[in-house]
């Protein structure tokens, strides 16, 4: 019991790390709308009939300075990020670190902090069981 309560803290404390470390980045970024020049399509898997989804887009946006940045996004929502968060001037908003616009990310809540959420959630569940059979026992 221990051992499982361990690392649970511990995937907690990671949760917690890196949704500190993301706000952090949300904090110093600065927010644009990028175009969508690019599309890795995912051909691994056999799709069927369906078309096969785009799993890695790369943006084009103006950094604060007025040059014209070209970066692959460092996201993990794949398939449906065109139709999902562009708006209708099929324009797409991110955020990028003004130090490194290599690190740009899509400025939508679910993406940023999706995996501090997967990390925390099932954490706080585990921890408050442990603690409800330690003391009920």
């Amino acid at each position: 019991m221990t051992v499982v309560a361990v690392v649970v803290a511990m995937m907690f404390l990671a949760g917690v790390a890196l949704a500190l470390h993301t706000r952090s980045f949300v904090r110093r970024a600065v927010r644009v709308r990028a175009r969508i020049v690019d599309r890795d399509w995912n051909r691994s898997r056999s799709l069927g009939p369906f078309q096969p989804k785009a799993t890695r887009y790369t943006v084009e946006f103006k950094d604060s300075n007025g040059r014209v940045q070209r970066v692959p996004l460092r996201t993990g929502i794949g398939e449906s990020i065109h139709e999902t968060l562009t708006a209708g001037d099929g324009l797409l908003p991110i955020l990028y670190d003004p130090r490194n616009p290599a690190a740009a990310q899509v400025d939508a809540a679910g993406p940023l902090y999706v995996v501090p959420v997967y990390l925390c959630a099932p954490a706080v569940l585990l921890l408050v069981f442990i603690a409800y059979v330690r003391i009920a026992y």
